[in-house]
């Protein structure tokens, strides 16, 4: 590697590579569990092929998936013993207000303050809202 080509900060990414990479095609294998109401987990299998053209909804997918995995966390929190071992509806509930409690302050916080939890419960409300505050981490995050 010669000198033009090292990095001089400790995190910062090559923008050309990134945009290559973004619009490069790929196969997405994702992994779902779903707990019935009868306390039985299912796994589920989806992949997917990304494509320039559908980029923007790949991005959209990955962004929903992350938040509701940080909202299932949540609710398995309040199911734990450390979230006080509640049965599942009111772990829901509980995390609901999380969530409200969540969107009553996102607005004041930097963006390096932000969270999935944020972003989910934002998404919540609207799916929109919730990639718009995500697309905002991203570019503060590249332009960083």
């Amino acid at each position: 590697m010669n000198k033009t080509n090292r990095k001089t900060h400790l995190f910062e990414v090559d923008q050309t590579a990134r945009a290559i990479r973004r619009n490069t095609p790929r196969t997405v294998k994702q992994t779902y569990t779903v707990q019935e109401l009868t306390g039985e987990k299912i796994k589920r299998h989806h992949e997917y092929e990304t494509t320039v053209e559908n980029c923007e909804n790949c991005e959209m997918r990955q962004v929903l998936a992350e938040a509701a995995k940080s909202f299932s966390s949540t609710i398995e929190f309040y199911k734990s013993e450390y979230g006080g071992k509640k049965p599942h509806d009111e772990a829901v509930k509980e995390a609901l207000q999380h969530h409200e409690y969540r969107r009553s302050y996102v607005e004041g916080l930097s963006i390096h303050e932000i969270t999935w939890g944020q972003i989910s419960a934002v998404g919540e409300l609207d799916t929109e809202d919730g990639v718009r505050l995500w697309s905002r981490v991203r570019m503060a995050t590249d332009d960083e």
